[in-house]
């Protein structure tokens, strides 16, 4: 018995596409969308909280940074009542200087009024007021210490404050103040200091104002932030003041400096200075923001505000886990409602899918064993949902099946029989059907090689065609270019006639340049001697002014004209002179270029002679030629003649070949029609044949195929 194997992979592939899956992935889509409702429900309700949260803490950071900024312009204003009281303004004037027992009585009353009127503030932790006369004040009584006005004149905040345009500055620390007083600079939270005046409005001293830690502490602690929270006052010389918060009360932590460590929760050695998102935070023109930081791997909201009045910021630091807790028990409840639903909805489509994979199952049972024959067992189910509809569908079917395979047995029998009686029939029609092919097959390649050779012929006479055609068509070229040829060389003579009668004129022509060259020589040679007889006339005459020059110088004074005119024509004379050597050289020019020319007009007449000669035997040549290609013409025109009558036998020929090349092309196309008619007979043959053999393989393969079916008898 045969074990029915699956593989994991197939059996994991049926689980997950089964009904159960299915019906269990369907209920599981309405928690989805509850699942999705749900955080859609947390993200705004969580947004909208962070809203609120950060709304609300902006609000709590102006109402304490307003509360500050009262505080300090009230330090203000005190500082301004003392620099308006007479006794203050007359005492630091010296207007009691000679009167020291008035003096000590106004000191005295200006220590009651600040007592009174300024230390009596909760925010004031020390006064200090010192000139450049006159003791100072402090809370705790007379100093003596007379040089303190020097020296703070002298200090960077003193500078500050002359460079600040303002007659106040306010500041963290005053170092050089409390080492003059023997002070601490963690007793105070900011200080104002400002200029002190006497009676003339004049700068003659300071007026220090501390301002108390508690003041500031309890301010912070009024802000209420929540626990793991840290709010910070920083002066604008970035000292700072602390106030953290945590489960177990309110921590406060006095003034702290870079040089202190404090134990806190938050960090020892923690500064908002230090950090990058404060300094940031300095640098913009906004007064008030927040941002989200990240400080040692935790969410932080930072918020700051920055004080007008004593430039001075007041800042914090708030957990962002603090900000969304009441968004997380949204979170959890949404999460435990969620988780509810998916367990009913599971736990439902698990019940319903195992009563439905049950009648599933039965089912499949009886038609597996269908599927492999076993057409005897039938669906039974208690169900009364549409799987009974679906059991007795299936049962019909089966009895169905069962009767349609008893007809199917005696058809086969029926169809085997028959299929063996055409499969013999067949076979004899394939073999007659091959001879009748094989026939022809041969007659037609006998009647394609007629066609082959025919149409070589014909091919080979249109060649021959077209060779004589080109003959022809040269031949009247030839004698078209021969008569072309005729008429140039008859023009030829016309022109050599004309070329001959010319050259006899120029022959001529030059023989008279010749003879005129020739007495132009002559005459030339007469001119050299009347230059001869000027040039003797030129030297007689300079004899003649040197003669008259050598009488004048005789003559004395009164040969001194004739002396002038003797010299004017002895210039004349030397003029003449040169100008006859001048024309000497002009006439030997002439004379040496007359010869060249008459030399050259020789041998003009010489090559004239030669060509006279020349032009004779060219005309009897032309001659000649005129003869000879009129003969040509003649045997040409003979030629075309004959080329005709060929052409024309051509024609009749080539018209032959061509009826003789389509009666085969007639008859080959008829033998390959009757050959394919054959082809196709014998394909529809050879189909039948194996329709037939494959006819009887199924009538096997049928009976084969009923008798697996098992049936009720």
């Amino acid at each position: 018995m045969k074990k029915n194997l699956k593989h994991p992979w197939a059996m994991k592939s049926a689980f997950l596409h089964s009904i159960r899956t299915t019906l269990i992935l369907c209920f599981l889509i309405p928690v989805v969308f509850i699942v999705a409702l749900g955080l859609i429900i947390y993200h705004q309700s969580s947004g909208n909280l962070i809203e609120n949260y950060e709304a609300s803490t902006i609000t709590s950071m102006k109402m304490m940074s307003n509360y500050l900024d009262f505080g300090f312009q009230s330090v203000n204003s005190k500082g301004n009542i003392l620099r308006s009281n007479a006794d203050i303004l007359n005492y630091y004037s010296g207007s009691y200087k000679d009167d020291p027992a008035v003096e000590y009585t106004t000191y005295k009353d200006m220590k009651k009024f600040i007592s009174m009127n300024v230390f009596a503030e909760d925010y004031c932790k020390n006064i200090l007021m010192f000139a450049n006369y006159g003791d100072g004040i402090t809370i705790s009584g007379r100093t003596s210490v007379r040089g303190l006005y020097d020296n703070f004149s002298k200090t960077v905040l003193a500078d500050k404050l002359k460079k600040s345009n303002s007659d106040h500055i306010w500041v963290g620390y005053h170092t050089d103040l409390d080492e003059s007083m023997n002070t601490n600079s963690t007793k105070f939270s900011i200080s104002n200091i400002s200029y002190l005046y006497n009676a003339s409005k004049e700068k003659v001293g300071y007026i220090v104002v501390d301002v108390s830690n508690k003041y500031i502490q309890d301010t912070l602690m009024e802000m209420g932030f929540d626990n793991g929270s840290i709010a910070g006052f920083i002066s604008s010389d970035n000292k700072e003041i602390h106030q953290l918060f945590s489960g177990e009360g309110l921590s406060s932590d006095s003034s702290s400096s870079k040089d202190q460590t404090r134990s806190a929760s938050f960090d020892f050695d923690f500064h908002f200075s230090d950090q990058e998102f404060y300094k940031e935070s300095i640098k913009g023109n906004e007064l008030i923001g927040y941002q989200y930081i990240t400080y040692h791997n935790q969410d932080y909201l930072f918020i700051y505000n920055k004080l007008t009045s004593c430039d001075g910021t007041l800042c914090a630091l708030i957990p962002k886990a603090k900000i969304i807790a009441d968004a997380q028990s949204v979170k959890s409840t949404t999460s435990f409602i969620i988780l509810i639903a998916s367990t009913i909805a599971i736990l439902t489509g698990t019940l319903v899918a195992s009563g439905i994979s049950k009648s599933i199952r039965s089912t499949n049972k009886v038609l597996a064993s269908a599927s492999v024959g076993d057409l005897t067992k039938v669906i039974h189910t208690n169900r009364k949902d549409e799987f009974l509809v679906l059991s007795k569908s299936i049962n019909h079917m089966i009895a169905s099946m069962m009767s349609l395979i008893r007809k199917m047995t005696g058809v086969s029998n029926h169809i085997f029989q028959s299929s063996e009686d055409v499969k013999q029939n067949t076979t004899l029609l394939l073999k007659s059907s091959e001879n009748i092919s094989v026939s022809l097959n041969e007659i037609n390649h006998g009647i394609q090689v007629q066609a082959h050779d025919a149409e070589h012929c014909f091919q080979q006479m249109i060649g021959l065609s077209g060779e004589i055609k080109k003959i022809y068509q040269h031949a009247n070229e030839i004698e078209s270019i021969s008569f072309t040829t005729q008429e140039v060389i008859t023009q030829g003579i016309h022109i050599m006639d004309d070329l001959g009668a010319k050259t006899n004129n120029t022959s001529h022509i030059t023989k008279e340049v010749i003879s005129d060259i020739t007495e132009l020589e002559h005459l030339s040679l007469a001119i050299g001697s009347i230059i001869s007889t000027i040039a003797e006339i030129a030297e007689q005459t300079n004899l003649l002014s040197l003669n008259a020059s050598i009488e004048a110088a005789r003559a004395g004074k009164s040969g001194l004209g004739f002396a002038v005119v003797a010299e004017e024509i002895g210039k004349l004379a030397a003029h003449s002179t040169d100008s006859v050597e001048q024309i000497n050289k002009i006439i030997t020019q002439i004379r040496m270029q007359t010869q060249k020319t008459v030399a050259s007009a020789k041998k003009a007449a010489n090559i004239l002679g030669s060509q006279e000669q020349t032009f004779g035997s060219s005309f009897q040549v032309f001659y000649e030629i005129n003869k000879h290609v009129e003969n040509l013409n003649n045997n040409i025109h003979q030629i075309s003649s004959y080329i005709a009558n060929v052409e024309s036998s051509k024609s009749n020929t080539l018209n032959a070949i061509d009826s003789i090349s389509s009666t085969l092309q007639q008859t080959t196309a008829m033998t390959s029609e009757l050959g394919n008619a054959a082809s196709i007979q014998l394909n529809a043959v050879e189909c039948l044949n194996k329709a037939a053999e494959q006819l009887a393989e199924e009538s096997r393969d049928l009976q084969e195929s009923v008798r697996v079916f098992k049936v009720i008898e």
